[in-house]
This record gives C-alpha cells, structure tokens and sequence, in this order.
C-alpha cells in the first residue's frame, strides 16, 4: 500500500483523496459502486469508493482476491472507461492494484480474469518477500 501512496503522492492527483478498498473486507462495497456505475441501479451506500476517490488514486489491495462476479463488473466498468460511453456513474482519477498473490498465478489457476489482468498489467513493481513496505 505504501508504494501506491507514495505513486499518488508524486502525481498531478495529490490533491485528490487516496481511497483504499481490501478487496475481501470491502468487496460487497465495490460491487455496489461498479453496480451503480455500470447501470440505474442506484447504491445506497454512503461509502461508495468510486465517488470518494474522484480526482484521485482508488488502490485495491489484494485484488487477486476478489469474486469472479466482482472481477467482471470492473473489467466492464473499465472497458467502459475506455469506449467512453457505458460509465453511468462516478469515477475516480487513477486505478492502482495491489496484491500479495502474483496475479500471473492467479490467473493461470482460474481465479483471475485474464481480460481484467492484461487490462490492469501496465506498470508493475515487484517486491521481493520481506520487503514489503510498512503499511499507512
């Protein structure tokens, strides 16, 4: 986490907020916000990360984690993003992903989409085991 703080800190976004879903903890949060940002379906949540990280960087930790289901609402929402029509809803201004599993496994065992893994595999930076930085 601390390296995606420290790529927002350094961005043209600083200004914005830096949002942090926990992709098992949070999940049913980010399903409702891409729910809503893909379609009418209206989310009641107060905390919806999209909304709370406009202007800035949404950092989803432990993205290998996520449902398929949650999965494929973001591969739509970010195909939308890039065919600038399908986007209903909020946005926030960068994407970072973090994850402990490397994603090439994940998705090589079944549990990763391959279509959201290439669409998410632009910048990488690898930590070697035990020089993960102090979480913020």
């Amino acid at each position: 986490m601390r390296l995606a703080w420290e790529f927002h800190r350094g961005s043209p976004l600083m200004s914005g907020p830096f949002v942090r879903i926990e992709a098992a903890r949070d999940e049913e949060r980010l399903q409702c916000a891409l729910s809503h940002a893909l379609s009418a379906v209206t989310c009641e949540r107060p905390d919806n990360p999209l909304r709370a990280s406009e202007g800035g960087t949404l950092f989803l930790d432990d993205v290998s984690r996520l449902t398929l289901r949650t999965q494929h609402l973001l591969l739509r929402f970010l195909a939308g993003l890039s065919n600038a029509g399908e986007v209903t809803g909020p946005c926030f201004g960068r994407l970072a992903v973090g994850s402990a599993e490397p994603l090439e496994a994940a998705t090589a065992a079944g549990r990763f989409d391959t279509a959201l893994f290439d669409i998410l595999d632009k910048i990488r930076v690898e930590l070697r085991p035990g020089t993960h930085a102090e979480s913020r």
